[in-house]
C-alpha cells in the first residue's frame, strides 16, 4: 500500500503533468483548426452574456477560482510583498473559513453545470459529463480536507517542495494518518480532472466566444 501511495503522490503527478502538457498542444492545434474553419460548438452551456445577471455570475466564479490558486499557491511558500499588508496569522485564520465557504459554493456551482448540460439537448459530449463529475469529487473530497483539516500547512508545503525539487518523498506526518487516502484520492483526481478537461468541451467553448465575438 506504500508503494501505491508514493506513485500516486509522486510519479503520478510527473505524468498527469506531462500528459496535460503534450496533450494542451494536440487540442489547441485541433481547435485552431476549427476556429479558422468556424466550426466550433458552444458547448455545454448556453450563457447570454447581453444579461448582466450572466455577466456577474462568470464574474463570480473566475474571482472564486483565483481565490482557489491563491490558496493552493501557499504550500509552495507566501509572497513577502503580501505579508506586509496581511498579517500572516489573519491569512492562516480565514484562510480556513475562506476555504470552507468557497468549497461549499463551487460544490453547488458544479452541481449546477451538471444539471444544466443535462438539460442541454442535441450533441452529447460525453468527456463534459466526465469532467464535471471527477471535478464535483475533487472539490467534495477538497471539502472534507478543508473541514477536518488533517494536516497542516507545513506538511502540505513540505510535499510540495518535494515535489517541485524532483524528491517526491512523502512526509511522515503525510502518511502516518488515515487520512492521507483522502488525500491521494483528491491528487489523483486533480491529475485526472486536468487530463479530462483538455479533452472536454470547455476549451472549444472558451474558443468558440472568442470566435463569436469576433464575428458578431
Amino acid at each position: 500500500m506504500e508503494a501505491i501511495l508514493n506513485f500516486l503522490l509522486g510519479p503520478m503527478v510527473y505524468v498527469a503533468a506531462a500528459a496535460v502538457l503534450i496533450s494542451l498542444v494536440i487540442r489547441c492545434i485541433g481547435i485552431s483548426k476549427k476556429y479558422k474553419a468556424g466550426t466550433l460548438t458552444e458547448g455545454y452551456l448556453n450563457i447570454d452574456m447581453s444579461k448582466k445577471a450572466s455577466v456577474i455570475a462568470i464574474i463570480i466564479l473566475h474571482l472564486s477560482f483565483i481565490v482557489l490558486l491563491f490558496g493552493h499557491s501557499r504550500m509552495i511558500g507566501d509572497i513577502p510583498l503580501l505579508l506586509k499588508i496581511i498579517p500572516v496569522d489573519f491569512l492562516n485564520s480565514s484562510g480556513h473559513i475562506f476555504g470552507c465557504i468557497l468549497g461549499v459554493f463551487l460544490t453547488c456551482v458544479f452541481i449546477f453545470l451538471i444539471y444544466k448540460r443535462m438539460q442541454k439537448e442535441g450533441d452529447n459530449f460525453t468527456s463534459d459529463y466526465i469532467f464535471l463529475s471527477i471535478a464535483l469529487i475533487l472539490i467534495l473530497l477538497g471539502c472534507y480536507l478543508q473541514f477536518a483539516q488533517p494536516y497542516s500547512l507545513a506538511v502540505y508545503r513540505e510535499y510540495v517542495s518535494n515535489l517541485l525539487h524532483f524528491s517526491p518523498a512523502l512526509p511522515k506526518a503525510l502518511t502516518s494518518s488515515a487520512n492521507v487516502f483522502f488525500f491521494a484520492a483528491h491528487v489523483l483526481l486533480a491529475c485526472a480532472t486536468a487530463i479530462v478537461f483538455v479533452w472536454s468541451n470547455a476549451l472549444e467553448h472558451m474558443a468558440y466566444i472568442a470566435w463569436k465575438r469576433k464575428n458578431g
